[in-house]
């Protein structure tokens, strides 16, 4: 905005910009350019007001966006709270079986799968074979047990295993409870190279370590 004192222009203001004229140069305006000047100032304050107004509702929508979050976090917190009470519980009930070996006493109806399936057991029904693989001094066939019988409950990752006929180092390294992962077969070969000769060879009765 281009403002004219008497006689000749002697300034240049723009409002916009945050320029303003002082007393004494608003008092040396024509009536014309003082009456620009004031419309000029209204359309800034009227701008400046709807700028405030928008910022306030910025402010508030933060401020509610804020409290929702605190909110959120509070529920998070309850939550949490009670994923820690349960694991509590169930570490007092189930925590004495945590690599632990015990023994289950078969009772009629049951089968590996379902005691497996447990969950002071497995808790998973596909671990079944583990079971099989700790009893088969008493298990031959895995589809078949008996009520009274008592199947030893291995826990934990054994740190070796007794090769049994059949076995072979990639399907033992498969044993979810040694790897799970059959091509983790060099790990063992390595930490056994003493009695290993062939790695396609390995013998019933031979205790491998099982490095972890």
């Amino acid at each position: 905005m281009l403002v004219a004192w008497s006689g000749s222009t002697l300034a240049q203001c723009d409002v916009s910009k945050g320029e303003f004229l002082t007393e004494e140069e608003y008092c040396k305006l024509k009536k014309e350019a003082a009456m620009q000047y004031c419309s000029a100032l209204e359309g800034e304050l009227s701008a400046r007001k709807a700028e405030a107004d928008r910022l306030r509702g910025d402010v508030e929508a933060e401020r509610n966006k804020a409290n929702r979050l605190r909110r959120e976090v509070r529920d998070l917190d309850s939550q949490l709270a009670e994923m820690k009470s349960m694991v509590a519980m169930m570490e007092r009930e189930y925590g004495p079986y945590r690599n632990k070996e015990f023994e289950h006493r078969v009772i009629k109806g049951e089968y590996l799968s379902l005691i497996a399936e447990y969950d002071r057991v497995y808790g998973d029904a596909m671990k079944w074979p583990r079971l099989y693989r700790a009893n088969r001094d008493q298990i031959e066939d895995p589809n078949l047990i008996y009520p009274d019988q008592m199947l030893k409950v291995p826990h934990g990752y054994p740190n070796w295993h007794l090769v049994v006929e059949g076995e072979f180092l990639s399907k033992i390294a498969n044993y979810w409870e040694i790897y799970n992962d059959g091509r983790e077969w060099p790990r063992i070969y390595e930490a056994n190279r003493d009695q290993i000769k062939d790695p396609d060879l390995v013998y019933p009765d031979q205790v491998l370590t099982i490095p972890r």
